[in-house]
């Protein structure tokens, strides 16, 4: 999937359910999220977005996988995927109205 996505797969809402994946990946001069403290200062971490190489394998959720794909134009050494699928509804869940906007709460 990943060697064929592209911008138009991404704008078709019927593919989105199948991005609720964690992918272990093998880094190596991939662009992915980066949350370090880069003013180096000890006052905070942000996210940049980096070239990335590691010895150690790390997870990312899948869109930003999908997202280095796109920027990068390469896969990345996928080592292990996790997908998440939805079964059932969790007892004692409450649906209440936020902002307009119908949600549920446990």
């Amino acid at each position: 999937m990943l060697s064929k996505v592209d911008l138009a797969y991404l704008q078709n809402k019927d593919t989105w359910k199948d991005f609720v994946v964690m992918v272990k990946i093998q880094p190596d001069k991939d662009i992915l999220p980066v949350r370090m403290d880069y003013k180096g200062s000890g006052t905070g971490y942000n996210v940049g977005i980096n070239y990335l190489c590691s010895d150690s394998e790390l997870w990312y959720a899948l869109p930003d996988i999908i997202a280095s794909v796109i920027l990068n134009g390469k896969v990345p050494k996928i080592v292990e995927a996790i997908k998440f699928i939805p079964k059932g509804i969790q007892k004692g869940i409450l649906n209440i109205k936020l902002i307009h906007v119908t949600a549920s709460i446990f």
